[in-house]
């Protein structure tokens, strides 16, 4: 079974983003699966942390856990 995805506590909205797969962030950044970008050297997790969700992200989760 595959990981359910790496997610990442965004400094400017506060909310878990779904963090592309490793490899395919542009230079310096991380990206998030809804396009934001964030700063490297964030703790990235597993599962979504509990707290604030991006709607976009969650969606995009859901879909992706539907599929496995």
């Amino acid at each position: 079974m595959s990981r359910p995805g790496r997610w990442a506590r965004s400094p400017l909205d506060y909310h878990a983003h779904l963090l592309l797969p490793e490899g395919e962030h542009p230079s310096g950044v991380l990206k998030a699966r809804c396009g934001d970008l964030m700063i490297t050297g964030l703790t990235q997790h597993d599962q979504p942390p509990p707290g604030l969700r991006c709607a976009r992200c969650h969606l995009i989760f859901l879909a992706d856990a539907s599929v496995r």
